[in-house]
């Protein structure tokens, strides 16, 4: 029991809060916010992505969206599709020697600024670009530039920091070799595109200590021009970003961009054993680039497919073709979804499944029909429109994530020098029709499929079975 002194504090402080509350619940929520509680940071009236050019070819492109917090993302066309023969999967190392030792600033300085400014670094590689990308109080521009541009002018790749680099990197590809999902991709992309887009995205561990620190520089450098560069922020004001990105990187030369030939799909098949258990198979044909008219088309047809749940529990066999057709036919557990994968001028479309060997095949046929089954024109009206919508509102959601935003920001600027608003692709989207999906449906495997299966391959699945 409490003493009358607490006893008396007690009622007095529930006494208070009891009167804020009630004076809280008697302020209409139709009335405006008190001045002076706004943002500090008033949010601009265009909410537009802005893109401008440097001499040297650096294109720059912002958002402002009056957030107290930027993001900066300075991205190179130098993913693991500009690697040789004799250098594959230096991208990987290069990514994660991205804030090591430069000219200006050791490691530990380029830490001790970022975290002096309230900021954060990171490095990224896709298979088309590698890109750095840094979150700092919007106040703070110049300083998170400085600190990015040293990182790409001068950087000097001791031979001690490489040690730690092919450390991180194995570490990497353990955490790689765990994720089966992870190593079907892979796969997928060597047995449908070879080379090019193919590359993995991971170097050979019996690779990863051949490479010297003159190897990763003249890497490094041979793709670092203006015409390659791309310099995108969002919540930053659009003229200081062309000032500062003008003052740091201004000097870059403007040379010709490596040219990589246009990719080709091959398609085929590929396994490799990875474990018991279960099986992991990718079923795909070649898709649709981030510019094909096609797209739109495929987002659709992905969703009426079904993408994933839209739900935290169930069986997801409402609103998912491929779910629904495979409990069907197989009586053990599974997973199916529609899979469609873009890239500059390639792409891949098709859906992947987990499943026991003793069903994948079941499975995996069961999909190839739904396919087949909507190029006969087997989709009502409901079904579209619910479609639509989901791709819509996957794409407006790109709008609502700072990160995601982005990184579309990027992609669209760097391969298309422009970009196509969430409300515009939305738009597009509006306008696809059951006649589009049938006639997109018709090519998906009318051409030479690509099979890629890892895990449990004892009873693996064959491209003449599942299409005879």
């Amino acid at each position: 029991m409490l003493p009358m002194r607490s006893q008396s504090i007690a009622r007095f402080v529930s006494k208070s809060f009891r009167n804020v509350s009630q004076a809280s619940c008697s302020v209409p929520l139709t009335d405006p916010i008190e001045s002076g509680v706004s943002s500090r940071y008033p949010r601009p009236s265009s909410q537009e992505v802005k893109i401008s050019k440097l001499e040297n070819g650096i294109r720059v492109a912002s958002i402002d969206n009056g957030g107290s917090v930027s993001k900066l993302a300075i991205s190179l066309q130098s993913g693991s599709r500009y690697e040789s023969v004799t250098n594959q999967g230096i991208s990987q190392l290069v990514k994660n020697a991205a804030f090591m030792a430069n000219k200006d600033r050791s490691a530990l300085r380029t830490v001790r600024e970022m975290q002096d400014i309230g900021g954060s670094l990171e490095c990224s590689t896709s298979r088309e670009a590698i890109t750095r990308q840094a979150s700092f109080l919007r106040n703070k521009l110049v300083n998170a530039m400085q600190i990015m541009a040293s990182a790409f002018n001068g950087p000097l790749f001791y031979n001690w920091e490489l040690s730690e680099v092919k450390k991180m990197c194995r570490m990497e590809n353990a955490t790689y070799a765990a994720n089966e999902n992870a190593v079907n991709l892979e796969l997928l992309h060597k047995a449908a595109f070879r080379n090019g887009i193919g590359c993995s995205l991971y170097c050979n561990d019996l690779l990863i200590g051949k490479f010297s620190a003159h190897q990763l520089e003249n890497f490094a450098q041979n793709n670092y021009n203006g015409e390659q560069l791309v310099i995108v922020g969002v919540d930053v004001n659009h003229d200081d970003l062309m000032t500062y990105a003008r003052e740091l990187f201004g000097s870059l030369p403007q040379s010709q961009p490596i040219k990589t030939a246009p990719q080709k799909y091959y398609g085929g098949e590929a396994q490799t054993f990875t474990g018991v258990g279960l099986t992991y198979a990718s079923l795909v044909a070649e898709g649709a680039g981030l510019f094909h008219k096609d797209l739109p088309t495929l987002l659709v047809l992905q969703k009426v497919l079904g993408s994933g749940p839209y739900i935290k529990w169930g069986s997801n066999t409402v609103s998912s073709r491929l779910n629904k057709a495979a409990l069907a036919v197989s009586d053990t557990p599974f997973i199916i979804n529609a899979l469609n994968l873009s890239y500059s001028d390639c792409g891949l479309f098709g859906f992947n499944v987990i499943a026991s060997p003793s069903s994948i095949h079941k499975v995996l046929k069961s999909g190839v029909a739904q396919v087949s089954n909507i190029a006969k024109g087997n989709i009502s009206v409901v079904d579209l429109e619910r479609a639509k919508n989901q791709a819509k509102a996957s794409i407006m959601m790109v709008a609502e994530n700072k990160n995601d935003l982005l990184d579309d920001i990027v992609t669209q600027v760097m391969y298309s020098n422009s970009y196509i608003s969430p409300k515009v692709a939305s738009a597009k989207i509006d306008a696809v029709t059951i006649d589009n999906l049938i006639q997109v449906s018709k090519k998906v495997f009318s051409g030479k499929p690509t099979l890629a299966v890892t895990g449990n391959t004892s009873n693996p699945p064959y491209l003449d079975e599942l299409f005879s």
